[in-house]
């Protein structure tokens, strides 16, 4: 069973800058978005001549990307998809003509399926699924976040009842200007969860490495 990392936030707060320090040889980045990387030298790290790059929104081609990584390619260690929401718009919008019930379920089973497929893939994987969130009032008339999703039928089939780890991003006013985080559990206002003993801290650095190292000390040993 591979570990399955849902990373939360707004965008600009630091999601994909947590890939700088990760090895590029051991990771294969999914780029959803279409977008550049913020970190310098990204080019020279990641690329489809290093064989660790692919720029794609197709659901099915991202589940065949994970079987070939699961089943043949033994050195890759980390996957990041990059952005969860991207794969949801881009499946919406080429299904715009069709009509009725049907396409929501499509979209919703897509990606439904997408995180059970991670779950089965090799136990030495860690996935990481970027995405967005948004605002929410509670039942209390509290506002809360959550992964943003298309459709009540993706919030209702509960995605985030699939993970056991998801961090939120957070800027964290210092003296020397912010600094972005993760937060590792839930503050009462969103759904960050992680096993307790994982991370020492509730505020961690915005790093995958780090966050994946504690992963494997934790559950590999």
């Amino acid at each position: 069973m591979a570990t399955l990392v849902q990373v939360l936030g707004e965008p600009g707060t630091g999601k994909t800058y947590a890939m700088r320090n990760l090895e590029p040889a051991q990771t294969l980045y999914i780029n959803a978005d279409r977008k550049n990387m913020p970190f310098k030298g990204w080019k020279g790290k990641y690329s489809t001549a290093n064989k660790n790059y692919v720029a794609t929104s197709d659901i099915a081609m991202i589940n065949t990307l994970l079987r070939k990584v699961h089943e043949g390619q033994p050195q890759i260690k980390v996957v990041v998809i990059d952005t969860i929401n991207s794969i949801m718009s881009d499946k919406e919008m080429s299904e715009r003509k069709k009509k009725g019930y049907d396409k929501w379920m499509d979209l919703a089973g897509d990606i439904y399926d997408l995180y059970r497929l991670i779950a089965d893939l090799r136990e030495d994987l860690t996935v990481f699924c970027i995405a967005h969130t948004e605002d929410y009032v509670g039942k209390d008339g509290i506002t809360r976040q959550r992964l943003k999703t298309n459709g009540a039928k993706l919030t209702k089939l509960n995605l985030e009842g699939l993970t056991t780890y998801t961090l939120y991003t957070s800027a964290v006013k210092g003296e020397e200007g912010l600094t972005y985080k993760f937060e590792t559990q839930n503050n009462g206002f969103n759904t960050a969860r992680s096993p307790e003993g994982v991370f020492e801290d509730f505020l961690i650095d915005n790093d995958f490495a780090i966050v994946d190292s504690a992963i494997r000390e934790y559950e590999l040993g």
